[in-house]
């Protein structure tokens, strides 16, 4: 039975080489894909952070130009606020002042004399208002 048993012994060897051939190269492919998965997976993960990144600019430029044109909008109605508060102002003061100075004031700003308070405020407010305020605080 040497003889059998040898062939055996040697089949035996030959399928086990045989087999740990196969789980050796299953292995080794294994480990490939592993590696192809976890860089595409590190590739889609900076595929989306870049573009997350991205989104988040543009986003704050967004978010930027609209504080910017809200700023603006404050800052405008601010000046236009004050503008508004100045000519009232300068209107109140010439109500108060006596005929004489009244009538100086017009005058100096080439007014008829018989011009009132109220016509001043239908005037225009742009260009009555720095010569009104330069006469009544000189």
């Amino acid at each position: 039975m040497n003889g059998i048993d040898g062939m055996v012994s040697r089949i035996r060897a030959d399928s086990e080489a045989r087999c740990d051939e196969i789980a050796r190269k299953a292995a080794e492919e294994c480990e490939s894909i592993r590696i192809d998965y976890a860089q595409t997976e590190q590739d889609e993960y900076w595929r989306f952070l870049s573009a997350s990144a991205k989104e988040m600019e543009q986003r704050m430029e967004q978010l930027n130009d609209l504080a910017s044109q809200e700023s603006k909008k404050q800052i405008h109605a601010t000046q236009q606020e004050l503008l508004d508060a100045a000519f009232d102002l300068a209107v109140e003061k010439l109500l108060e002042l006596p005929g004489e100075k009244y009538l100086e004031i017009l005058a100096g700003l080439n007014i008829e004399s018989d011009c009132t308070a109220s016509d001043l405020v239908g005037r225009s407010k742009e260009r009555l208002s720095p010569l009104v305020m330069e006469a009544l605080f000189d």
